[in-house]
């Protein structure tokens, strides 16, 4: 896992009040990977019964496109991190 992708992690972690171990985190080769993570670790009131939809979803969107820096439309759940989005 590249120094882009730890720090995205790491700006998750921060913004949705979370701590993904570093060895859950390697496998997680896709935005939506890190999302199912996400949404099994924040309080059940901020989940949402749909995966990849409503609020906790796009708080997950937001965070992600303002730390890689590509369009949202780009942030699939099954778009890789390294192939998909170019991150290293």
């Amino acid at each position: 896992m590249g120094l882009d992708i730890v720090e995205t992690f790491i700006a998750v972690e921060q913004a949705l009040d979370i701590e993904v171990p570093n060895a859950e985190a390697a496998r997680m080769a896709t935005v939506g990977s890190l999302f199912d993570y996400v949404r099994a670790h924040v309080p059940l009131s901020d989940a949402d019964a749909t995966p990849y939809a409503g609020p906790l979803w796009e708080r997950y969107l937001d965070v992600l496109q303002r730390e890689i820096g590509v369009r949202r439309d780009a942030l699939r759940p099954e778009a890789s991190w390294t192939h998909d989005l170019r991150m290293d």
